[in-house]
This record gives structure tokens, C-alpha cells and sequence, in this order.
């Protein structure tokens, strides 16, 4: 069951992963300018 299982999740995350990407680096945009904000 297992087996059958994890080419779904390597296909979710393949097509997740340039989502995560870019919420990650919105994130760290957001925190690069709090930090700029606060020097």
C-alpha cells in the first residue's frame, strides 16, 4: 500500500515545491525588511 502511495507524493510535492519556493522567499522577504526597518 505503501508502494503505491509514494509516486502520488512525489508527484504532490513535485508540483508543491515551486509554491513552497516562493512562500519561503516572500517569508524571508518579509523578515529582511522588518530587520531593515529596525537597523
Amino acid at each position: 500500500m505503501m508502494l503505491e502511495a509514494r509516486p502520488l507524493w512525489t508527484g504532490l510535492v513535485r508540483v508543491l515545491r515551486p509554491y513552497v519556493f516562493l512562500f519561503a522567499l516572500q517569508r524571508a522577504e518579509i523578515a529582511l525588511k522588518g530587520l531593515l526597518s529596525f537597523a
